[in-house]
């Protein structure tokens, strides 16, 4: 995938997570894609669409 830290702390921001979390919330949202890009190939077709924009 080619996201990258300032993409997902642009988005986390973008939805309104407050600074003070970013650091947090980065880690979660790492360990949930990571679930469920690899144990649900529905998820991984939208990740890899979504990641070729």
């Amino acid at each position: 995938m080619n996201f990258t830290i300032d993409t997902i702390t642009e988005v986390l921001i973008h939805n309104g997570v407050h600074l003070a979390e970013v650091d947090h919330a980065y880690m979660f949202g790492v360990n949930y894609m990571n679930q469920i890009y690899v144990d649900d190939p529905l998820h991984r077709s939208l990740f890899n669409e979504a990641d070729n924009l």
